[in-house]
């Protein structure tokens, strides 16, 4: 079975802490714009500042879907923009996610700077490939 590096364990558990928050609150939170979309794929925004109260930097909603229609797969889809990337302009691709059977959330994080940006003055040549790795890592498919 793969798994990711030991170096990546922290992040992916933040992730999925910063996850779970982000649905636990999305019932609480204000229902985000409707799509002209015929589906029935409820749509949420979530604070992050919901999440901890201690974010004060890239505070736009998280947009968390889910279409109760859709057969469950028992697994979470989590996109993160690019960069400079809001997750209310990715709601096409999360709306998709959902209607596949995704509880699906898009997730705000820091993502003010490009992989170039983080690149350039990096000592390291394989700067590019570590970022692109652990961007692999974090979609990569379990093993069936």
């Amino acid at each position: 079975m793969l798994r990711p590096p030991r170096t990546l364990l922290p992040l992916l558990a933040v992730i999925g802490l910063i996850s779970l928050q982000a649905l636990a609150a999305c019932a609480i939170d204000r229902p985000a714009a409707a799509s002209s979309s015929p589906a029935a794929v409820l749509l949420r925004e979530v604070s992050p500042q919901r999440t901890d109260p201690a974010i004060d930097a890239w505070a736009e909603p998280h947009v968390v879907a889910l279409d109760p229609a859709a057969p469950s797969q028992g697994r979470l889809f989590v996109f993160f923009s690019g960069s400079f990337g809001l997750p209310q302009n990715q709601r096409l691709l999360l709306e998709q996610a959902a209607r596949s059977g995704y509880h699906t959330i898009g997730l705000r994080y820091p993502n003010s700077w490009t992989v170039n940006d983080l690149c350039a003055s990096a000592e390291d040549p394989a700067c590019f490939g570590v970022l692109l790795g652990v961007a692999v890592m974090m979609y990569w498919p379990r093993a069936a």
